[in-house]
């Protein structure tokens, strides 16, 4: 029992002083949009091609551009995805929320703004790869 219970310190001590990463990640991510407002009978679809730039270190995902041009805060981060999300309230309401699964590249995400005129939603349902620097 004595033995058990050091390794299962072992591993916790281990966890404990693995570091987050650091520095940024640049993706290409391709896939759907669709949007649907208020006003809309159906939703529209498109395809889109965004990059998106995960810093690590400042803990932001940014990338969605006139869509969300602000850093949007990493709720979580581990081995194998990150989630983001963020919510603005003023003249109009906006939230994002998403997912990036390292392993298979996928990225979900919806976006909710809403304001006197109507609302918007967008789903974002894209497939993500690192992208390499020419110079």
């Amino acid at each position: 029992m004595a033995l058990i219970a050091q390794i299962a310190l072992g591993v916790i001590i281990g966890l404990a002083q693995a570091a987050e990463p650091t520095g940024t990640l640049t993706l290409l991510c391709q896939g759907e949009r669709m949007s649907r407002s208020s006003s809309d009978t159906a939703p529209a679809q498109e395809q889109v091609s965004i990059g998106i730039i995960i810093n690590f270190t400042d803990r932001t995902v940014k990338g969605f551009g006139g869509d969300w041009s602000l850093p949007i805060p990493i709720h979580e981060v581990n081995e194998t995805f990150v989630t983001f999300e963020d919510h603005q309230a003023g003249l109009f309401e906006a939230s994002i929320i998403g997912i990036i699964e390292f392993d298979t590249g996928d990225m979900e995400a919806v976006m909710k703004l809403s304001g006197k005129t109507g609302k918007l939603e967008n789903f974002y349902m894209l497939k993500c790869k690192p992208t390499q620097r020419m110079f």
